[in-house]
């Protein structure tokens, strides 16, 4: 289980434990947690400290979202997401910004 998913079934769990919900609600929140937990999914999960890394800078949290959301955008479901694809994503990002201010 990735640490995003496992850190969503804490904060529901914690939602479901501390809060005085209807029985439907708690029921649902459960089934969500119930879910999550399963072996059906995979998530890979690529963050902002990732492109941070690829780019051997420190880049602003703003921007490193953007290449972030430019993958999500662009990637090929065939070949995922790899470290060659952050850095085209971080020069093609660079690219941009460097035609605007010009």
């Amino acid at each position: 289980m990735s640490s995003l998913v496992k850190f969503a079934v804490a904060e529901l769990q914690a939602l479901v434990d501390h809060l005085k919900i209807g029985h439907e609600a708690i029921a649902k929140v459960q089934d969500i947690i119930d879910e999550l937990r399963s072996s059906d999914y995979l998530l890979i999960e690529w963050s902002v400290d990732d492109v941070q890394q690829a780019a051997r800078a420190q880049h602003k949290i703003e921007d490193a979202r953007e290449v972030l959301s430019l993958l999500d955008k662009t990637h090929d479901c065939n070949g995922g997401i790899t470290w060659e694809h952050i850095q085209v994503a971080i020069e093609t990002l660079n690219c941009e910004i460097r035609r605007t201010i010009c």
